[in-house]
């Protein structure tokens, strides 16, 4: 498995992975990091795209791509399918996923403690955050981060690359827009307009 990115997404990732005992060979991908470098001493941290794209052909072509900021996942998500990698899903199996929940069949990151009710739609990339609860039939567009601590009440909507802050809590009926950033501890109670900031 190559983790796309070094930083705290990534590490958060790979204490999932660890969690759960995987078993096969685990590298970061970070192009701001020397390739000598290594995350404590086991994993190492590659910045050369000739490796990657050797490593798809001969090792092992699934990656997960582990940077917060949702637009440059998706475009990382992007080169490195390009490369002939295959993106793939982490769910921690300490998160509650609904057996009525339709099944997950994009790529998604959801971290331990996270609650996920009934009938939920999530578009690809969606990160959702330690701790964090996801009531019925919320929908979620593409790349969209959910904060640790935050609370959408279902029904709700929330757009393509939108990103809710820690401790906020989004009431039912609200629809957010696209590229929407609300800040920690908000009470959304009202609908909010693409590329509207909330604080």
């Amino acid at each position: 498995m190559v983790i796309i990115g070094a930083g705290n997404l990534g590490k958060h990732i790979l204490e999932i992975l660890l969690d759960e005992d995987y078993n096969k060979e685990i590298i970061f991908f970070d192009e701001k990091k020397p390739s000598t470098n290594s995350y404590l001493g086991a994993y190492k941290i590659e910045n050369d795209i000739k490796f990657i794209t050797s490593y798809f052909k001969q090792v092992d072509n699934r990656f997960v791509v582990g940077i917060g900021q949702n637009r440059i996942r998706e475009k990382m998500v992007q080169k490195f399918r390009l490369l002939g990698g295959h993106y793939t899903s982490v769910i921690s199996q300490k998160a509650f996923v609904s057996p009525l929940i339709r099944p997950i069949e994009t790529q998604v990151i959801i971290q331990p403690g996270a609650g996920l009710s009934n009938n939920i739609v999530m578009g690809e990339g969606c990160v959702i955050h330690a701790n964090s609860i996801i009531g019925h039939d919320v929908k979620m567009g593409k790349y969209v981060s959910v904060a640790t601590l935050t609370t959408l009440i279902g029904p709700c909507e929330i757009g393509d690359y939108s990103f809710i802050g820690t401790n906020c809590v989004v009431m039912p009926g609200i629809k957010i827009g696209k590229h929407v950033v609300v800040g920690a501890s908000v009470k959304v109670n009202r609908n909010v307009n693409d590329y509207e900031t909330l604080v």
